[in-house]
């Protein structure tokens, strides 16, 4: 019962660490060459891409001269794993 949270638990951590991975990695040294590089955008891709197109229709997206998506993402990305994790813990226990 506790093990499928926990393991929920891991995986949205995981995920959100790649995610500000990524947006760190883009703001100090973009080295797209990077074979890990590589795989932390690929991976946060699914995620980050929408939210993107969603800020760049914004007017206000014109002020920021760094990508700002990544940090949405994760707070979405967050929200998701807490209805995620009570609806889990409401079906099993």
């Amino acid at each position: 019962m506790g093990l499928i949270i926990t393991i929920l638990n891991l995986v949205f951590n995981i995920y959100m660490f790649a995610i500000i991975i990524r947006f760190f990695v883009t703001c100090l040294l973009p080295d797209f060459y990077n074979q890990f590089i590589q795989i932390v955008i690929a991976i946060t891709d699914i995620a980050v891409i929408p939210v993107r197109n969603w800020w760049y229709m914004m007017p206000i997206a014109a002020r920021f001269s760094v990508d700002v998506s990544p940090i949405f993402t994760v707070i979405l990305v967050y929200i998701v794993k807490l209805l995620v994790l009570k609806g889990v813990g409401f079906l099993i226990g």
